[in-house]
């Protein structure tokens, strides 16, 4: 649904500052139909790669096609008209204060050139799809912060289109109302089949909605993947990131490892079986096991008990081992 080949946006210098290199060399791909996350710190290029993808901003080199559209190669009118197949999401919604949800909905139906007939029923279909049939004469003053981002969502969705990006759309919401929008996030996925694009700061979106996240550090891509495959493998800083794990030391001779899984590549019974037939040799000082990505993701740290030869049989179980210095 969205691949972005080589691209690179470098923003110029002028007499007092030299040239900004905003995305270097970005190779991604997002399947349709999936929940990706966008993750970094700030000024890791997360906001640029969204401009980028809608065309709001020209890349330097490279290519970024959108349901097929190679939007590089359009200019400013046919960019328009490609970005209807965007629905954005902002952090604030900024709904009109003086129109009503429903009449919020209403308005981009007609600059789009919607029949008020078609505005109409779009409209109402969409409040009932969000769950706020029961509010549509409601106003914005009138609304709690998670519904009024619902109409947010909705209005996202007013022309049908295939991808809704959603850039911080839990930032200025509580952690339950984040939760619940996430949920209404993935719910209009499987629904509607439509791909979605989160930009985010905050692990916790990545945990409770995302398929597929990347990683971007410095305008480069540190790590992409499955969820699940990045939270299985030890040697990725997002693995660490997501699923924290508070260091224990030890008070004998005993080496210490972490241990991860993940139910994608390892049965839960293979790790409980290991588990219990060295319960001699390991001692669990911390661990948790999550489902994120429809999998269950295990992390544990243990001491080991020298020469009893544990190491190798997590690894034959299918466990991820790193050592822990």
């Amino acid at each position: 649904m969205i691949t972005l080949q080589n691209v690179r946006k470098e923003y110029p210098g002028s007499a007092n500052r030299p040239p900004f290199l905003a995305l270097d060399n970005i190779n991604l791909h997002i399947e349709r139909g999936s929940i990706h996350g966008i993750v970094g710190p700030s000024g890791a290029g997360k906001t640029t790669l969204m401009r980028c993808i809608t065309g709001l901003e020209r890349v330097t080199d490279g290519q970024v096609i959108v349901d097929g559209t190679d939007i590089t190669k359009l200019n400013a009118h046919t960019i328009k008209n490609a970005r209807r197949s965007i629905g954005m999401v902002f952090q604030h919604v900024h709904l009109f204060d003086q129109r009503t949800a429903f009449q919020n909905l209403v308005f981009p139906m007609k600059i789009a050139g919607f029949s008020k007939e078609e505005q109409k029923t779009r409209a109402t279909e969409l409040l009932e799809l969000v769950g706020l049939a029961d509010r549509a004469d409601h106003y914005p003053a009138q609304l709690s912060g998670g519904q009024q981002q619902r109409v947010g969502i909705a209005r996202a969705l007013a022309a049908n289109p295939p991808i809704l990006l959603c850039d911080e759309p839990s930032s200025a919401l509580d952690w339950d109302t984040t939760r619940q929008v996430l949920e209404l996030i993935v719910d209009l996925r499987d629904r509607l089949g439509i791909t979605v694009l989160i930009i985010t700061h905050d692990l916790a979106v990545v945990r409770q909605a995302c398929d597929t996240v990347t990683s971007l550090r410095q305008g480069k891509i540190a790590e992409s993947g499955k969820l699940s495959d990045l939270l299985a493998d030890q040697s990725t800083q997002l693995s660490h990131e997501l699923i924290p794990l508070a260091a224990t030391q030890i008070g004998d001779a005993s080496a210490q490892y972490e241990l991860s899984y993940s139910t994608a590549h390892t049965p839960t019974a293979s790790v409980l079986k290991v588990l219990a037939e060295l319960a001699d040799a390991v001692t669990i000082t911390s661990g948790t096991v999550e489902t994120l990505a429809g999998q269950s993701v295990g992390r544990f740290q243990v001491g080991v008990a020298p020469g009893s030869g544990a190491v190798d049989k997590f690894k034959a179980a299918g466990l991820s081992v790193r050592e822990v210095k």
